[in-house]
């Protein structure tokens, strides 16, 4: 998850505050909460590391791959094999 995170920072085709968009918000939320979620499960606190992980799943696979999905964004051309112009900022 945190390879994924950090290789987000290099996907810069929608841009809204300089080379970044809100997207990449999640990349900072999961560079606070994988090593909370780690640390919940070095303490042996099963309840929080699910409750941190789930979160994570949610918020950065799930949210993230429905935002990489809309029309205009590169992930959308590949799987319905339309063909758009993504410019980099």
């Amino acid at each position: 998850m945190a390879l994924v995170a950090l290789s987000l920072l290099f996907v810069n085709t929608t841009c809204a505050f300089g080379p970044f968009s809100a997207i990449h918000l999640l990349t900072l939320l999961t560079a606070v909460f994988l090593p909370v979620g780690v640390l919940a499960a070095r303490r042996h606190d099963v309840s929080s590391h699910a409750r941190v992980m789930t979160m994570l799943y949610v918020s950065a696979l799930l949210i993230a791959g429905a935002f990489a999905f809309l029309p205009g964004r590169i992930m959308h051309d590949v799987a319905f094999g339309t063909a758009s112009k993504h410019p980099r900022c």
